[in-house]
Protein backbone atom coordinates (compact mmCIF):
# COMPACT_ATOMS: atom_id res chain seq x y z
CA UNK A 1 0.00 0.00 0.00
CA UNK A 2 1.18 3.59 -1.13
CA UNK A 3 1.45 5.82 1.89
CA UNK A 4 -1.15 9.02 1.89
CA UNK A 5 0.50 11.89 0.08
CA UNK A 6 -1.20 15.25 0.42
CA UNK A 7 -1.07 18.76 -1.58
CA UNK A 8 -2.23 22.04 -0.82
CA UNK A 9 -3.99 24.23 -3.08
CA UNK A 10 -3.89 28.17 -3.12
CA UNK A 11 -7.57 29.32 -3.57
CA UNK A 12 -6.14 33.41 -4.27
CA UNK A 13 -9.65 35.26 -5.79
CA UNK A 14 -11.78 32.08 -5.21
CA UNK A 15 -11.81 32.64 -1.62
CA UNK A 16 -12.99 35.58 -1.50
CA UNK A 17 -16.96 35.72 -0.82
CA UNK A 18 -19.72 36.31 1.89
CA UNK A 19 -19.88 34.14 4.79
CA UNK A 20 -20.75 30.72 4.24
CA UNK A 21 -24.47 29.70 4.77
CA UNK A 22 -25.13 26.95 7.17
CA UNK A 23 -25.69 24.44 3.85
CA UNK A 24 -22.21 25.84 3.20
CA UNK A 25 -20.81 24.94 6.72
CA UNK A 26 -23.00 21.53 7.05
CA UNK A 27 -21.34 20.65 3.27
CA UNK A 28 -17.76 21.38 4.01
CA UNK A 29 -18.06 19.64 7.67
CA UNK A 30 -19.84 16.84 6.02
CA UNK A 31 -16.86 16.39 3.09
CA UNK A 32 -14.45 16.78 5.80
CA UNK A 33 -15.54 13.93 8.03
CA UNK A 34 -15.59 11.69 4.47
CA UNK A 35 -12.43 12.67 3.90
CA UNK A 36 -11.02 11.80 7.13
CA UNK A 37 -12.55 8.61 6.69
CA UNK A 38 -10.94 7.80 3.26
CA UNK A 39 -7.45 8.94 5.20
CA UNK A 40 -8.14 6.36 7.80
CA UNK A 41 -9.24 3.57 5.41
CA UNK A 42 -5.97 4.14 3.30
CA UNK A 43 -7.47 5.53 0.52
CA UNK A 44 -5.15 7.62 -1.12
CA UNK A 45 -5.90 9.26 -4.37
CA UNK A 46 -9.59 9.88 -3.88
CA UNK A 47 -11.36 13.10 -3.85
CA UNK A 48 -14.38 13.25 -0.88
CA UNK A 49 -17.84 13.73 -3.18
CA UNK A 50 -21.30 14.31 -1.60
CA UNK A 51 -24.08 14.11 -4.42
CA UNK A 52 -27.79 14.81 -4.49
CA UNK A 53 -29.17 17.47 -1.20
CA UNK A 54 -29.23 13.89 0.97
CA UNK A 55 -25.36 13.76 0.82
CA UNK A 56 -24.83 10.06 -0.61
CA UNK A 57 -20.98 9.85 0.41
CA UNK A 58 -18.40 8.50 -1.57
CA UNK A 59 -14.53 9.08 -2.65
CA UNK A 60 -14.15 9.35 -6.43
CA UNK A 61 -9.98 8.78 -7.60
CA UNK A 62 -8.25 11.25 -8.81
CA UNK A 63 -7.00 9.82 -12.03
CA UNK A 64 -10.61 8.90 -13.16
CA UNK A 65 -10.98 13.56 -13.51
CA UNK A 66 -7.89 13.15 -15.17
CA UNK A 67 -7.75 14.66 -19.10
CA UNK A 68 -4.52 15.30 -21.33
CA UNK A 69 -5.99 17.65 -23.90
CA UNK A 70 -3.19 20.13 -24.29
CA UNK A 71 -0.03 19.03 -25.65
CA UNK A 72 1.90 22.64 -25.14
CA UNK A 73 1.77 21.36 -21.44
CA UNK A 74 3.65 18.21 -21.60
CA UNK A 75 6.83 17.94 -20.44
CA UNK A 76 10.01 18.39 -21.94
CA UNK A 77 10.64 15.26 -22.12
CA UNK A 78 7.60 14.65 -24.30
CA UNK A 79 5.45 12.52 -21.91
CA UNK A 80 1.64 14.10 -21.05
CA UNK A 81 1.24 16.43 -18.38
CA UNK A 82 -2.25 15.32 -17.20
CA UNK A 83 -4.65 17.82 -15.61
CA UNK A 84 -8.12 17.71 -13.92
CA UNK A 85 -10.17 20.57 -15.96
CA UNK A 86 -12.02 23.43 -14.14
CA UNK A 87 -15.72 22.50 -14.12
CA UNK A 88 -18.29 24.37 -16.46
CA UNK A 89 -21.50 25.63 -16.11
CA UNK A 90 -23.77 23.78 -17.63
CA UNK A 91 -25.57 25.96 -20.28
CA UNK A 92 -28.21 23.80 -20.54
CA UNK A 93 -28.89 23.09 -16.98
CA UNK A 94 -32.47 23.27 -15.53
CA UNK A 95 -31.59 26.63 -13.12
CA UNK A 96 -30.57 28.48 -16.48
CA UNK A 97 -33.50 27.50 -18.88
CA UNK A 98 -35.46 29.05 -16.16
CA UNK A 99 -33.84 31.83 -15.96
CA UNK A 100 -33.73 32.01 -19.60
CA UNK A 101 -37.62 31.66 -19.38
CA UNK A 102 -38.63 34.28 -16.76
CA UNK A 103 -36.19 37.21 -17.98
CA UNK A 104 -38.10 39.01 -20.21
CA UNK A 105 -40.70 38.64 -17.77
CA UNK A 106 -38.27 39.98 -15.22
CA UNK A 107 -36.99 43.07 -17.30
CA UNK A 108 -39.85 44.13 -18.22
CA UNK A 109 -41.26 44.38 -14.75
CA UNK A 110 -38.41 44.87 -12.67
CA UNK A 111 -38.97 41.83 -10.49
CA UNK A 112 -36.18 40.24 -9.16
CA UNK A 113 -35.36 38.26 -6.13
CA UNK A 114 -32.52 39.59 -3.10
CA UNK A 115 -32.63 37.50 -0.58
CA UNK A 116 -30.08 39.99 1.52
CA UNK A 117 -26.86 38.72 3.44
CA UNK A 118 -26.71 35.37 4.83
CA UNK A 119 -28.70 34.50 7.86
CA UNK A 120 -27.55 32.17 10.61
CA UNK A 121 -30.89 32.45 12.62
CA UNK A 122 -34.54 32.48 11.70
CA UNK A 123 -36.55 31.57 9.36
CA UNK A 124 -34.33 32.17 6.05
CA UNK A 125 -31.47 30.26 7.56
CA UNK A 126 -32.34 27.07 6.53
CA UNK A 127 -32.85 28.48 2.70
CA UNK A 128 -31.23 27.43 -0.27
CA UNK A 129 -30.11 28.37 -3.09
CA UNK A 130 -32.81 27.96 -5.81
CA UNK A 131 -30.25 26.30 -8.27
CA UNK A 132 -29.12 23.99 -6.13
CA UNK A 133 -32.81 22.34 -6.12
CA UNK A 134 -32.80 22.64 -9.61
CA UNK A 135 -29.71 21.27 -10.65
CA UNK A 136 -29.77 18.00 -8.37
CA UNK A 137 -33.64 17.27 -9.64
CA UNK A 138 -33.29 16.30 -13.50
CA UNK A 139 -32.41 12.52 -13.10
CA UNK A 140 -33.45 11.75 -16.82
CA UNK A 141 -31.53 14.60 -18.21
CA UNK A 142 -28.55 13.06 -16.22
CA UNK A 143 -29.62 9.37 -17.72
CA UNK A 144 -29.33 10.91 -20.97
CA UNK A 145 -26.46 12.49 -20.66
CA UNK A 146 -24.96 9.21 -19.47
CA UNK A 147 -25.81 7.33 -22.38
CA UNK A 148 -24.58 9.93 -24.56
CA UNK A 149 -21.09 9.81 -22.47
CA UNK A 150 -21.60 5.71 -22.56
CA UNK A 151 -21.63 5.49 -26.51
CA UNK A 152 -18.85 8.16 -27.18
CA UNK A 153 -16.33 5.74 -25.07
CA UNK A 154 -17.63 2.90 -27.36
CA UNK A 155 -17.29 5.02 -30.74
CA UNK A 156 -13.89 5.80 -29.56
CA UNK A 157 -12.29 2.08 -28.28
CA UNK A 158 -13.36 0.54 -31.43
CA UNK A 159 -10.60 -1.78 -32.68
CA UNK A 160 -7.32 0.12 -33.88
CA UNK A 161 -7.85 2.91 -31.35
CA UNK A 162 -4.61 3.37 -29.56
CA UNK A 163 -3.32 1.39 -26.54
CA UNK A 164 -3.25 4.19 -24.35
CA UNK A 165 -6.65 5.12 -25.24
CA UNK A 166 -7.79 1.57 -24.44
CA UNK A 167 -6.14 1.51 -21.19
CA UNK A 168 -7.22 4.94 -19.82
CA UNK A 169 -10.98 3.68 -20.68
CA UNK A 170 -10.38 0.12 -19.49
CA UNK A 171 -8.89 1.64 -15.77
CA UNK A 172 -11.45 4.29 -15.87
CA UNK A 173 -13.88 1.98 -15.98
CA UNK A 174 -13.03 -0.72 -13.82
CA UNK A 175 -12.95 2.34 -11.34
CA UNK A 176 -16.05 3.25 -11.88
CA UNK A 177 -17.41 -0.71 -11.61
CA UNK A 178 -15.37 -0.87 -8.26
CA UNK A 179 -16.99 2.63 -6.55
CA UNK A 180 -20.98 1.06 -7.62
CA UNK A 181 -19.86 -2.10 -5.78
CA UNK A 182 -18.65 0.03 -2.72
CA UNK A 183 -22.00 1.98 -3.18
CA UNK A 184 -24.04 -1.50 -3.31
CA UNK A 185 -22.27 -2.78 0.12
CA UNK A 186 -23.56 0.68 2.38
Amino acid sequence: MLPLGTGLRYLGYQARSALPSNFDCDYAFSLGGLAAALVHSRASGYLATLTGLKGDAGGVPFASMLVDDNAELSLPTGQARPRIPPAQVDLNGAALKKLRAKLKECQLTDKYRNPGPVQFAGETAECRLMSLDLEGSDYLAQLSDLRRALATVEEACRPGCSSTLLKISMKTLHNLRDIMLLQEQK
